[in-house]
């Protein structure tokens, strides 16, 4: 009996770390905002748009400051994305997730967490890898 709690508990972390590390919500969606910013390292992200098409905030740590932005669409994401670009910064991509900083090289440990590809200026540099990331 121990033994299959044992091994249903590690299933369940396994499940669980599996999820956060692909960047997906418990149910079964895109990361939400607040999942996203505490897998870089910010526990509490101040919201700066809570709209039914995205959702952003802005994160204060010792790496620096950021946004996370998340989306109700692929199509939204590529719009923002679109009207930010011209703008600066550097862009990790996601899943209907975007992270905004002012250097490519800040979002590469967020890369190494998150996935997605890293955009500055109009290129793109290959993804790490995760699931659930673009």
């Amino acid at each position: 009996m121990r033994a299959r709690r044992r091994a249903l508990a590690a299933l369940t972390a396994a499940f669980a770390a599996a999820a956060a590390l692909g960047g997906c919500a418990a149910k079964g969606g895109p990361a939400t905002v607040e999942e996203l910013a505490a897998m870089t390292g910010c526990p509490k992200p101040q919201i700066q748009v809570d709209a039914t098409e995205l959702r952003q905030a802005m994160c204060t740590t010792s790496k620096g400051r950021y946004s996370v932005t998340t989306f109700a669409t692929d199509r939204g994401q590529r719009e923002w994305l679109d009207d930010s670009l011209g703008y600066g910064g550097a862009y990790l991509e996601g899943t209907r997730w975007i992270v905004l900083a002012n250097t490519p090289e800040m979002l590469e440990t967020f890369r190494q967490t998150l996935g997605g590809s890293v955009r500055s200026n109009g290129h793109v540099m290959p993804s790490g890898g995760a699931a659930g990331s673009r």
